[in-house]
C-alpha cells in the first residue's frame, strides 16, 4: 500500500491462453491452436502517486476491440474505483493467439471473446492488490540490429512488402526503423526489482504455425526474469511498426522459434545493458488526456465492386473464392482476390468512419502516447521528436484496433498495408491526423505536470 508522499507500484499478470482448437489470428487463411508451447497473458502494472492512479495493461492478442476495451474498463472502475479514462490496453500483436478482432479470419470466438474483458480487468485488480513503495527509473537501449522495413524499392520502380530475402531487385528500403528500446522500470525502495514496461518497434509475426506462443515478447520476459533471478513483471508495448518487420534481406537467417527466441533473448539482453545505465525519474502526479477521433473510411467505388463481383462470383462470400489453381494444378492462396472479397465484405457492413481513441499520460520526465492503429514507423517517429517530454514511449495497438495507418505518401507508392481491406480502411490522411492531434495532447499533459 502507499505511504504519504511516496510512489506506489503493483505488477500482476493474467493466463488468458484459449483452449486448443481455438482460431488462431494474423494470417488470411484458417488455422487452429494444436498446441500450446507457452501460455499468453495479461500483465498489469498500476502506478499511483498521491490521488493520480494510472492502469496499463499489455495483452498477448493480436489486437483488442474497443468494445473489449470499454468492457474491461468498466469491470475495473467497478471493482477498484479507477475511472476508465486513466486505464490503458494495448496488444503485443501476436499472430500465434485467438482470434479476437472484427477482421480476424476466421471470425472469433464468442465465448472467449465474452471472458475476455474480465480476464484483462482481473489483472489489473490485482496489480492494485500488490501496490508497494516503489521508485521509478527510465532507461533506453538500441536494438536496430533486430528491425527492419519491411517495404522495398524495386528496380522496376514499385514498392513492395517483404519481396523476399536475397531478391536481386531489391534497391533500398522504403522507409525508416525506430531502434530505440524505451524502458520504464520499477523496484522497490531497498533495490529489488518490481517490474518493468518495454516499448520497441518490431513486428510480433516471428513464430508462425498452428500452436499457441506469446512470440518474441515471451522470450524477452522469461529472458530477463531469469537473468534477474526475480519475479518481476516484464510488459511489453509495441512501438509503431507497421512497416516494420525482423527479416533482414540481406541473408538468409533462421525461422520459426529458434529465430523467436533470439529475437527475444537478444532484445532482453538489450533491456539489461540499458538498465544499468538507468536515470530515476521523480513521478509526483500523472496528467492523463485523451480524444476519440471519427476518422472517415475508403470506400470501392461502383466501378471496383461491378469488377470484383464479376471476377469472383455469386460465392464472393466463400472464403474459397481467395483460392486459383494454378498451371501445376494446385491450389494457391490469392493475395489479391482476398484483398478484392474483404473490400466487398467492408462495403457490406457499410463502414463509413471508425473512432481513433488518442491517449496520453505523463510520469515525471516520460510521456506514454497510445493509439489504436498498425501505425507506421515514421509516424511514430515524428510524434516522438515533437514531445516536450526528455523521453517518450509510444504503444501502438492499444485502446482498439483500427488496422493499418500508413503515411500519406506510402499511399501513392502502393503495396500491402495500402490496399484497401478490412485491416486498412481509414483514409489516406489519417496517419497526419493521429500524429497532430496526439503532439496536442502531449503538449497538454505537459503543461499539466508542470502546473502540479
Amino acid at each position: 500500500m502507499q505511504l504519504a508522499g511516496e510512489l506506489a507500484v503493483g505488477f500482476a499478470l493474467i493466463v488468458i491462453t484459449p483452449p486448443l482448437g481455438t482460431n488462431l489470428a494474423g494470417y488470411f487463411y484458417p488455422r487452429y491452436a494444436q498446441e500450446v508451447l507457452d501460455d499468453l497473458f495479461a500483465q498489469a502494472v498500476v502506478i499511483q502517486a498521491g490521488d493520480d492512479v494510472l492502469v496499463l495493461i499489455a495483452c498477448d492478442l493480436i489486437g483488442v476491440e474497443a468494445d473489449t476495451v470499454a468492457q474491461a474498463r468498466k469491470f475495473i472502475e467497478e471493482q477498484i474505483g479507477v475511472p476508465a479514462e486513466r486505464v490503458c490496453i494495448g496488444a503485443t500483436h501476436i499472430h500465434t493467439g485467438p482470434a479476437v478482432v472484427h477482421h480476424d479470419i476466421p471470425a472469433p470466438q464468442s465465448a472467449y471473446r465474452e471472458l475476455l474483458p474480465q480476464l484483462i480487468g482481473s489483472a489489473a485488480v490485482q496489480a492494485w492488490r500488490r501496490r508497494h513503495p516503489a521508485r521509478a527509473f527510465w532507461a533506453s537501449g538500441n536494438a536496430g540490429h533486430l528491425c527492419f522495413n519491411r517495404r522495398y524499392r524495386m528496380k522496376d520502380g514499385t514498392v513492395r512488402t517483404n519481396p523476399g530475402v536475397l531478391n536481386p531487385d531489391i534497391v533500398e528500403p522504403a522507409g525508416p526503423t525506430d531502434p530505440e528500446v524505451g524502458i520504464l522500470a520499477f523496484e522497490t525502495p531497498d533495490g529489488a526489482p518490481l517490474g518493468m514496461i518495454v516499448n520497441f518497434s518490431l513486428h510480433c509475426d516471428t513464430h508462425g504455425g498452428a500452436a499457441i506462443t506469446a512470440g518474441y515478447p515471451h522470450f524477452l520476459r522469461s529472458t530477463i526474469a531469469a537473468v534477474t533471478r526475480s519475479r518481476a513483471v516484464t510488459l511489453f508495448f509495441p512501438a509503431p511498426c507497421g512497416d516494420v518487420n525482423h527479416i533482414d534481406v540481406t541473408r538468409k537467417q533462421e525461422k520459426g522459434r529458434a529465430n523467436c527466441r533470439r529475437i527475444g533473448e537478444s532484445l532482453a539482453h538489450q533491456v539489461l545493458a540499458a538498465l544499468d545505465h538507468a536515470q530515476p525519474i521523480n513521478i509526483a502526479c500523472i496528467p492523463v488526456a485523451r480524444d476519440v477521433l471519427e476518422i472517415p473510411c475508403r470506400r470501392i467505388t461502383a466501378e471496383q465492386k461491378r469488377e470484383y463481383l464479376r471476377l469472383l462470383g455469386d460465392n464472393w462470400r466463400d472464403p474459397d473464392v481467395c483460392y486459383v489453381v494454378d498451371k501445376a494444378g494446385k491450389k494457391r492462396f490469392s493475395m489479391e482476390r482476398q484483398a478484392m472479397r474483404d473490400a466487398l465484405l467492408l462495403d457490406e457492413l457499410n463502414v463509413r468512419a471508425r473512432h481513433v481513441e488518442l491517449w496520453c499520460a505523463g510520469l515525471g520526465d516520460v510521456a506514454i502516447a497510445a493509439n489504436p492503429a498498425e501505425l507506421f514507423v515514421e509516424l511514430g517517429l515524428q510524434i516522438k521528436r515533437a514531445s516536450p517530454f526528455a523521453h517518450n514511449l509510444v504503444f501502438e495497438l492499444a485502446n482498439g484496433s483500427v488496422g493499418y495507418v500508413p503515411t500519406r505518401h506510402a499511399f501513392a507508392e502502393g503495396s500491402y498495408e495500402t490496399t484497401l481491406r478490412r485491416s486498412s480502411c481509414l483514409a489516406e490522411d489519417a496517419g497526419e491526423r493521429i500524429v497532430a492531434r496526439t503532439i496536442e495532447l502531449l503538449q497538454q499533459v505537459h503543461r499539466q505536470s508542470k502546473r502540479q
